[in-house]
């Protein structure tokens, strides 16, 4: 009776994430019997049927790499034992990952393979993303484009992979990067489920930040690719704050960068209404393009965690602002291009130029407090025209007994 020997779970898959204790217990104690080997002698023989259809043929790809990152993902459990350990061996793991790899390049499987690959990534174990990726600084991915054009057939006779700088998660990483400058929502939130996946992995992290600074460093790579990377970094560091923090010095300039092209754009706008030439661009400094909009909404979202930690104000917290002078900070004009857009037209800019106030606020109440307050008051002056009065600006930030923001 096939039956007798499966474990007591309604399916052996369903302890890839057991809906309580009591599920992932019979697992293990069915995994510590005398039929677990025969079970997973069987559990093989079907995942290397599954393995020849995805590498053979196409219209059954997708079903099976559904099934392989589950079998792998469950038999990479702690408590599938020897037998589970066996199986999910790390020439499976790299197997499944090129084939992954693969799929992402042809047009026709990547928007069915991007969520797959978002699970699978997920459930790797922590050793297997350690082992495989090693130290970032070791090796480079593969160019973009070249992975891009690329699309070799891949078949299990394949040289194993031992090194690290034959990582075939950055390689995944170049695989799942965008292949056009225009990206449908469905594709984009897969692609950013896949990289959060690797990046929440503590010896994944690092790679793709590395990934992210190249790309953004890359001004031939698409705007719409590097707002993608920008949410991404803002996400990771949302979740965790001490994430960026080794990496502030490098990414600070690559993340302000599309805000201040959008200071330049203000600047050209008041400049040509001083001299009456019309613009199409917003005075608030908000550029017409609709990728340059997305690249800018996704920058607000990271310069909090980004913001450099030496832009404490001159003053002390209990000083006088009325001491203070409009060099204390070489960053204010960032504060004060990030308050105008507050007044843009754009919704979506509007709400992130005030969230990334706010969370600067939060962030670090002491030190930037008084620094926003005093750009938001600026913008606020300005929105009628009128002249801006240095003390007006100071009285709206400071109470009235000018003691500063405490």
């Amino acid at each position: 009776d096939t039956h007798a020997s499966q474990p007591a779970c309604s399916s052996p898959l369903d302890a890839q994430a057991p809906a309580d204790e009591s599920s992932a217990s019979e697992w293990g104690e069915y995994c510590a019997g005398a039929s677990a080997g025969e079970w997973w002698a069987a559990y093989a023989t079907a995942y290397g049927h599954a393995a020849r259809w995805a590498s053979r043929k196409p219209a059954h790809a997708h079903f099976c790499f559904e099934l392989m990152t589950k079998m792998l993902s469950l038999a990479s459990r702690q408590n599938s034992g020897p037998e589970g350990a066996v199986f999910a061996s790390t020439q499976r793991h790299h197997q499944l990952l090129l084939l992954l790899c693969a799929a992402l390049r042809r047009d026709a499987q990547r928007i069915l393979v991007l969520p797959i690959a978002a699970d699978y990534i997920t459930a790797l174990p922590p050793s297997f993303v350690a082992d495989d990726i090693g130290d970032p600084s070791t090796a480079v991915p593969p160019s973009p484009s070249i992975l891009r054009t690329s699309d070799h057939s891949l078949s299990f006779s394949s040289k194993p992979v031992t090194g690290n700088a034959e990582s075939q998660l950055r390689t995944l990483i170049t695989a799942v990067l965008p292949r056009r400058a225009a990206l449908s929502q469905k594709e984009a939130t897969y692609i950013q489920a896949t990289l959060l996946a690797l990046g929440r992995h503590p010896a994944g992290v690092e790679s793709l930040l590395v990934v992210i600074r190249d790309m953004l460093r890359d001004h031939a790579s698409p705007l719409a690719t590097r707002a993608l990377l920008l949410r991404v970094l803002a996400t990771l560091a949302e979740e965790n704050p001490t994430l960026v923090d080794a990496h502030r010095e490098v990414l600070w300039p690559l993340a302000v960068a599309p805000l201040q092209a959008a200071a330049g754009i203000a600047a050209a706008v008041s400049a040509a209404a001083a001299a009456g030439i019309a613009s199409g661009a917003s005075a608030a400094g908000e550029p017409s393009n609709a990728g340059e909009k997305e690249i800018l909404s996704a920058a607000l979202l990271c310069l909090p965690a980004l913001w450099p930690l030496s832009d404490a104000s001159s003053m002390s917290e209990s000083s006088d602002l009325s001491q203070r002078g409009d060099g204390a900070s070489k960053h204010e004009p960032h504060l004060h291009a990030v308050a105008s857009l507050i007044r843009c037209e754009a919704r979506e800019l509007c709400l992130h130029a005030s969230l990334c106030l706010r969370a600067l606020i939060a962030r670090r109440p002491s030190e930037l407090a008084a620094p926003v307050l005093l750009a938001v008051g600026r913008m606020l002056l300005s929105c009628d025209g009128s002249a801006l009065s240095e003390l007006q600006v100071r009285r709206l930030a400071c109470p009235s007994d000018g003691r500063g923001i405490h």
